[in-house]
């Protein structure tokens, strides 16, 4: 397949001559095939490039290996030692699952996958992939989920884990067993990168390839001799985030990034394309997305068969073969081979005579084949100026016997029978006599720590720097902002000047990259919306990050905020993805674990298209022990004038609740957000580093910014302070709790109940309801596994217990969110949120319509006193009629 496109729109200035080359074409298509004349072609095409003269790309080539065998590198390695080592690894691999599984059925776990990738990982571990115990970082390598059995099994034969972690495999609690998946939260000294959920590995290898040369182009650490290893299933790449990073992979030239796509053509429930080729698939847009593409197809007893097949029958046969029928091969005889693959065509039976039914049933696929792996290995780690991708065509189960390879319900078997064992058993030729395998457990196998294969495995990883995975630490001390980085934040903007909390970060953000010290770890990441956010004044002052520089003028170039792009720009703008967005926050927020240098991401990103959209990616950067800061702007349902449905964000602080580590806040002034801000660089990067993430949203609402009230940075940080007390005495009491813009409401409210009910109501900013919910269960907790001692108090009840009269909270998120702290005030607590759609309108509208302005906590204030018995009901209907408030209008929440 050819990208044309040009070829049609160029005249012909010598119709003889181009009428002699297609003659001449037409002749070896008409003598000697079109398989010769393919060939040819491609020869031309292959010049052609070489000699600089523009042609068409080709996006796929024929289904067979990319490097001939006369190109295979020397192989260095004892390839019947290693055979001898995978061998032990696989069993060991298959013990683990199935031991877990007999002991506690439906515990999960997979044997198929890794029986597949064995060699793929094995010439890895054993050639290629670099340690860290030299001193240095070594490479970055992503297993692939559902492999983790392999990479265990390799671990208990280097020593690094025993048979009782093994037995452990998902039995994490109470005893320290082994996670599902590769999890750095669960196993921290060990994991490195989670890849499960699928598709995120994928996407966070290629920004990981992508940091690390931001790294090193700003000289924070060298990171030129990483490699960025990702292993993933050819099912797998059908995910949206798998695909998402391949450009920006090749734009970039990140030839520090290989991927290996283990095509075993099967994903969970059947075919990945049954009727189709998945590995020319996957050629096609990974050339068409500028890759650099290996094909390892076919193990080496193919060689001689393509050598002989002059008539190119042979490889017509392979182009023309769906994977469906590839896969039923896999199961079939011999004879069943030889008559529907070899047998329609004489010329091809005339090929495979001289081999028995065993010899075709055991023609191996590459992804099998230890020499083709390493040919391909060394050629993606020797090339340069582009993303490599294997893609390895393997069998989904392969050794595990007839019963699991290449069947459709392999992925859900987990153990084997005594007879499946026998057979695995002498399949991979291990010394392990019947008698262990008829009762109990399959035992595990160990060569000894004095075996050749034990040696040789030291051996290995010696040469290459230690053991992988392996998750190492290096606290390095940072000197933190000084207090004239928060100052002008902390001193508000006064009565006459108009400002929001996202311009008040901006200038935060500013002053922190202009420190001497800091600035330099600081990487603002913005997915295409720094003008929405005003922090496009960044594009001069720091420059946007572009590895190559900016080759061109831009059209703003004459004016102060003009685009600037250069190869040491401090700011990712990513482009329209905030998948990628995030999976640069999480290689920089994990750079102090991965490269020893802690870097402070601030990920700025519309509040809506966080949480509710790259969830999945959050979720795996607390996995990995993220840290920095995530920002919601232009937060809120009723606050981004006239957006609409889709943009208008009430819910992301509810999503924001579920994650463990996460501290979220809603601040509502700009001294609010200096003072967490100043908390979460000190919790995260200060002498005792904590595992946190913070979480801030902001507003594009301008009021005034007052200056911060003393002594309440210690409520600021845990969640909830007095704003503002009542302005007077009344003869009614009532507290007002609110967070980011719906504290203007909540003013609103007070003057309003102060000069027209007689109600004195404090406002309390309640800037994160989440941590004030955690603090609260733990204190429960405390007291329910103390009952003899002395009960503790949560610091929301401490904080409201002398408060007067009703609590009323309202914010511009649902009401789920203050609701977090209901059981644990003092009283009732009545919540007025914005549940429902957003739609599109003016703030004053929206407000009205999800009733959380002024007008609807005045009737919110007076009905909560009216139910405890402090006023009258026709007090309540009286605000009501003065309000112009309908009462008989829908609930929000359904409209």
């Amino acid at each position: 397949m050819l990208i044309d496109g040009f070829v049609h729109q160029l005249p012909d200035i010598d119709p003889a001559e181009t009428t002699e080359w297609l003659d001449s074409l037409d002749a070896v298509v008409d003598g000697r095939g079109r398989s010769r004349a393919r060939y040819l072609l491609a020869r031309l095409m292959e010049r052609a490039r070489e000699q600089g003269v523009g042609v068409p790309a080709m996006v796929t080539t024929d289904y067979i290996n990319t490097i001939p065998p006369e190109q295979e590198p020397w192989f260095p390695g004892d390839e019947a030692l290693e055979k001898r080592i995978r061998a032990a690894i696989r069993w060991n691999a298959m013990a683990m699952v199935d031991r877990s599984n007999r002991r506690f059925d439906g515990l999960g776990g997979h044997l198929s996958t890794f029986a597949s990738a064995a060699a793929l990982y094995d010439v890895g571990f054993n050639h290629f992939f670099q340690g860290k115990s030299d001193g240095g970082f070594g490479d970055q390598v992503f297993v692939q989920g559902h492999a983790a059995p392999g990479v265990y099994a390799r671990a208990f034969l280097e020593g690094r884990l025993n048979e009782e972690h093994l037995d452990r495999f998902r039995r994490e609690v109470f005893g320290g067993g082994l996670p599902s998946y590769p999890h750095p939260r669960r196993l921290p000294d060990f994991w490195e990168y989670p890849t499960v959920s699928m598709g995120l590995g994928p996407l966070n290898a290629v920004y990981q390839a992508r940091f690390n040369r931001y790294l090193l182009h700003h000289e924070v650490v060298d990171t030129s001799r990483a490699k960025v290893w990702c292993f993933v299933g050819d099912g797998e790449m059908d995910e949206p985030e798998a695909m998402a990073g391949l450009s920006i992979a090749a734009r970039e030239q990140l030839d520090n990034l290989i991927f290996v796509v283990n095509c075993n053509l099967q994903r969970l429930d059947g075919p990945v394309r049954g009727n189709g080729k998945v590995i020319q698939e996957l050629e096609a847009i990974f050339h068409g997305a500028g890759w650099n593409v290996i094909k390892v197809v076919w193990g080496r007893a193919w060689d001689e068969l393509l050598a002989r097949d002059v008539d190119g029958v042979l490889l017509n046969k392979m182009n023309t073969t769906v994977d469906g029928e590839f896969q039923k091969y896999a199961v079939e005889s011999g004879a069943y081979i030889r008559d529907h693959f070899f047998g329609p065509d004489p010329r091809l039976r005339q090929l495979v005579g001289h081999l028995s039914d065993e010899d075709l049933q055991r023609l191996p696929r590459g992804g099998h084949d230890y020499r083709k792996l390493y040919s391909a290995y060394k050629t993606a780690v020797e090339h340069r100026g582009s993303p490599t991708v294997i893609l390895a065509k393997t069998i989904k189960g392969w050794t595990l016997g007839e019963g699991l390879e290449a069947r459709n319900a392999t992925d859900q078997i987990k153990k084997l029978d005594v007879t499946a064992l026998k057979r695995f058993r002498d399949r991979l030729q291990l010394p392990i006599p019947d008698s262990d395998l008829e009762e109990g457990d399959p035992p595990y196998f160990h060569p000894g720590t004095d075996s050749p294969e034990y040696e040789y495995l030291a051996a290995r990883r010696r040469a290459l720097h230690g053991p992988l995975p392996e998750r190492v630490v290096r606290r390095k001390a940072i000197a933190l902002p000084g207090a004239d980085t928060y100052a002008d934040l902390l001193a508000g903007s006064g009565e006459k000047i108009q400002a929001t909390t996202t311009s008040a970060f901006a200038r935060l953000l500013r002053n922190l990259l202009r420190d001497p010290q800091l600035g330099r770890r600081v990487v603002p990441i913005i997915p295409d919306e720094a003008r929405t956010f005003g922090l496009d004044a960044l594009f001069r002052e720091v420059q946007i990050y572009a590895p190559f520089g900016q080759m061109y003028e831009p059209v703003d170039a004459a004016l102060l905020l003009s685009y600037k792009e250069s190869r040491t720009g401090r700011l990712l703008e990513e482009g329209i993805t905030e998948a990628g967005s995030m999976a640069s926050f999480t290689a920089a927020g994990t750079a102090y674990a991965t490269w020893g240098e802690p870097m402070i991401p601030f990920f700025i990103f519309y509040s809506m298209f966080g949480f509710q959209r790259v969830g999945d990616l959050i979720w795996s950067f607390g996995d990995q022990r993220g840290r920095g800061f995530l920002l919601g702007a232009t937060a809120g349902r009723t606050t981004l004038t006239g957006e609409g449905l889709q943009h208008c964000d009430g819910q992301s602080h509810l999503y924001a609740g579920a994650y463990p580590n996460c501290r979220p806040y809603d601040p509502a002034f700009a001294y609010e957000v200096a003072v967490i801000i100043r908390d979460g660089i000190e919790r995260m990067y200060g002498s005792q580093p904590e595992d946190y993430y913070y979480y801030l949203t902001l507003y594009n609402e301008a009021y005034p910014m007052p200056a911060m009230p003393p002594g309440v940075e210690d409520g600021i940080v845990r969640g909830l302070y007095r704003f503002r007390a009542a302005p007077t005495p009344g003869r009614h009491r009532a507290q007002i709790l609110a967070s980011g813009t719906a504290v203007l409401a909540a003013l609103d409210a007070q003057r309003m109940l102060a000069d027209e009910f007689e109600v004195a109501a404090d406002v309390w900013s309640a800037t994160s309801y989440k941590l004030l919910r955690d603090e609260a269960l733990d204190v429960e907790r405390w007291n329910r596994l103390h009952p003899a001692e002395p009960p503790r108090v949560p610091y929301v009840t401490e904080a409201l217990t002398d408060a007067e009269g009703p609590l009323v909270a309202v914010t511009d998120f649902v009401k789920a969110v203050p609701d977090q702290i209901a059981r644990f005030v003092p009283g009732r607590l009545v919540s007025l949120g914005t549940d429902g759609y957003g739609t599109s309108d003016t703030r004053v509208a929206l407000r009205r319509h999800f009733e959380v302005d002024a007008a609807h906590l005045v009737v919110a204030v007076l009905q909560a006193l009216a139910q405890q018995g402090d006023l009258k009901a026709e007090r309540v209907a009286e605000a009501i009629r003065r309000y112009d408030i309908d009462p008989d209008r829908p609930d929000p929440r359904t409209t």
